[in-house]
């Protein structure tokens, strides 16, 4: 432990000489899709990304520390403290984050970021033949990919083989949603239509950041970082995948459904501290995605929902 704490006061050292002579923050882009403007997006400690994945200092110290489990479980043990409570007030503040409730009632840092959506059951559309969200976030979406081809994504190439990493699963051509959450959104999952839960496997090790900041340098960050893939069947889309992927600083991914027949809006589990994504992956023709975000997507632009 005593290692662990030298090497972040290290960290924290290097990461403040390189703020006040080096940072160049880019900046990320969406599309709010309630008044169709571009926006940009507010991040939590971008200087530290920017550190971490462009600078030759900062890329040590992430593969040789950062990425690891152990660095996210311990902080993740942190915020789980009751002291931890000290540093909601200013994470609100800092996010302009409405709809909290009493700040006072949580009884830890974790167990505010991981709040339920409040009134949920007033923003899902419960036709049948529609599909909701899964997540809180901003959503990119891609149409038509073959299993063996180079999947695109801000920089970073990949097929849905490789990401699956299981050749079981009955996907060959498919449609993909990926909701980035960010820490400013609700990091409670649900399950996005009526389905049955047939299996799940955990792959994937590694925690890097989900952020744009981070996709542009090339890491294979959907490869690497811990992911759990859960397989449903749903009578009209056959089989389809929900995929939580996990961040720097998100040491868990807790699964809370129990039952294997599950209907859309039910909870499927939330990520503890950090940002982090969940990815939909539908088999091709099975589903119509919408224009808006497709056309953001093609744009290179990211759409919010919720």
């Amino acid at each position: 432990m005593k290692k662990i704490i030298l090497s972040l006061l290290v960290i924290l050292l290097l990461f403040e000489v390189y703020s006040l002579f080096f940072a160049n923050v880019p900046q990320i882009k969406y599309v709010d899709r309630h008044t169709n403007e571009i926006k940009t997006e507010k991040v939590m400690a971008q200087k530290g990304l920017r550190w971490l994945y462009y600078d030759p200092l900062g890329k040590l110290t992430l593969n040789a520390l950062i990425k690891r489990k152990f660095i996210s479980d311990w902080y993740g043990k942190k915020m789980d403290l009751p002291s931890s409570k000290k540093k909601i007030k200013p994470f609100v503040k800092k996010l302009n984050l409405k709809n909290t409730g009493n700040l006072d009632n949580y009884n830890s840092f974790n167990d505010f970021f991981t709040r339920p959506i409040p009134n949920l059951g007033n923003m899902i559309d419960f036709d049948s033949l529609s599909i909701v969200s899964p997540a809180c976030g901003k959503v990119l979406a891609f149409e038509n990919l073959s299993d063996k081809e180079n999947f695109y994504l801000k920089g970073l190439r990949f097929t849905l083989r490789e990401f699956l990493n299981n050749k079981k699963v009955n996907i060959d051509t498919a449609s993909v949603f990926i909701i980035r959450l960010t820490p400013a959104d609700y990091h409670r999952f649900y399950f996005p239509l009526d389905c049955q839960v047939l299996y799940s496997y955990d792959v994937g090790k590694d925690l890097y950041s989900v952020s744009p900041i981070a996709l542009k340098t090339g890491i294979k960050v959907f490869l690497e970082n811990k992911r759990t893939i859960t397989v449903c069947r749903n009578k009209f889309c056959n089989e389809f995948v929900i995929s939580e992927v996990g961040a720097t600083f998100i040491g868990s991914i807790i699964q809370t459904y129990s039952k294997k027949t599950v209907k859309k809006g039910d909870e499927k589990g939330y990520f503890k501290f950090g940002g982090s994504s969940v990815v939909l992956i539908f088999n091709k023709n099975r589903i119509k995605m919408d224009d808006d975000i497709l056309l953001n997507t093609k744009k290179g632009y990211e759409t919010t929902i919720f």
